[in-house]
């Protein structure tokens, strides 16, 4: 028996579910993690899947790390604890680094397959550090669901990527809380925080086009950064897609010289002079939708 499972649907999807035996919650241990990357390497490498999703069998995802695995790490290279703590985390690392990359070219960073992760309920440390490693988090309107990276309260800090991960989706600023604090949040205010990605039943609901007004709700982000010449900006926009919406807004800095990161990065060092607001061009007709914007002019204009 194992912890993961693996199975393939007639569109190609791979579907890994995650149910520890004997266990009322989900527990990270080496044991699991090999079993899952055995997985992925399976489905990354048939051509007949086209995307995979990591779920739990639980009504939970996950509560983290094995303490216990933790301790083992520690004894056992015997003189050396630091090595075998060491080794440890960094075979993980490359695990979900593998996730991450998904089968990308390692030249042209091109290919691949999307890996999403579907939350039933709480994820916690490993259990929210693997969903930071795919693509998409879409997680269940659970208001008794935590998530979060709670490590700093046992005198731990979060080991498996989750410190680097959160700050690129977040910003230092905003992830601080959660890093330092071991804040977590059901998923509601989660989502408003930024992750994860979006609610299951909204997602189904636009996906099938049934959501009504409610599945082209508009949600605001905020990004910071400098524009070409060092200019400090600040960018508040609403959006249908936070991810997508943001990777533009990142293109079009980078494409001209700008660079742009997340909420926090740069606002405390500046006070407040003066606000752009920016809007699509209006379609001449009502009915369509407006146009696109034209980045260089943006660009210019500030």
């Amino acid at each position: 028996m194992t912890d993961f499972t693996m199975t393939q649907d007639a569109q190609g999807i791979a579907t890994l579910t995650w149910n520890c035996i004997g266990k009322s919650m989900n527990v990270m241990s080496f044991e699991a993690l090999q079993q899952m990357n055995a997985m992925i390497d399976q489905a990354l490498a048939d051509e007949a899947v086209k995307g995979i999703i990591l779920t739990s069998g639980k009504k939970d995802f996950a509560a983290g790390m094995d303490l216990n695995v933790l301790a083992d790490l520690r004894n056992a290279p015997g003189d050396n604890p630091a090595e075998g703590v060491f080794k440890g985390i960094q075979s993980i690392h490359q695990i979900f680094r593998k996730i991450e990359r998904a089968g990308m070219d390692a030249k042209t960073n091109k290919g691949g397959k999307p890996i999403a992760t579907v939350l039933p309920g709480t994820a916690l440390g490993i259990g929210f550090e693997l969903p930071l490693a795919t693509h998409r988090i879409f997680a269940a309107d659970n208001p008794k669901a935590k998530i979060g990276l709670p490590e700093i309260l046992v005198r731990l800090f979060p080991g498996a990527g989750g410190t680097i991960r959160l700050v690129r989706k977040l910003g230092a600023m905003a992830a601080a809380p959660y890093l330092l604090e071991g804040k977590t949040l059901p998923p509601a205010k989660a989502k408003a925080a930024g992750v994860p990605a979006a609610n299951i039943e909204r997602a189904i609901a636009k996906g099938s086009g049934q959501g009504g007004d409610g599945a082209n709700q508009l949600e605001t982000i905020r990004y910071e950064g400098y524009a070409p010449g060092g200019v400090a900006v600040l960018v508040n926009a609403l959006t249908d897609n936070r991810n997508r919406t943001a990777a533009d807004i990142r293109l079009a800095f980078s494409k001209n010289g700008g660079n742009l990161g997340e909420s926090g990065c740069v606002s405390y060092l500046f006070s407040h002079r003066s606000e752009v607001r920016i809007a699509a061009p209006v379609a001449e007709s009502k009915g369509k939708a407006p146009g696109p914007l034209d980045e260089e002019a943006l660009l210019e204009d500030l």
